[in-house]
């Protein structure tokens, strides 16, 4: 039983190298603890100390029909897929 969270390139290196991580289903923050735990670096790049995503950072749930914005009060049920996305800008 897990969640799949798949990690871009630019946080590869913090997630030792993985394109894909697996951890708990449950409440989003809960899961965000699961990375501080397994992956610290990758958790200072997405999380504030507090535990909150940091603006420039989407978590996207993947499902057939349709991608869902994730925040810390979101439930993730067992199976389901992730995407860590970088928010971009340009000029």
């Amino acid at each position: 039983m897990a969640v799949i969270i798949k990690i871009p390139r630019d946080l590869r290196r913090f997630s030792d190298g993985n394109i894909y991580i697996h951890t708990i289903p449950g409440p989003f923050s809960e899961i965000l603890k699961d990375i501080k735990n397994s992956y610290p670096l990758l958790f200072e790049k997405i999380a504030t100390d507090q535990g909150k995503i940091k603006g420039y950072i989407l978590i996207i749930r993947e499902s057939k029909n349709n991608k869902d914005l994730v925040s810390e009060d979101s439930l993730v049920e067992d199976f389901q897929k992730l995407r860590i996305l970088l928010a971009v800008s340009g000029g």
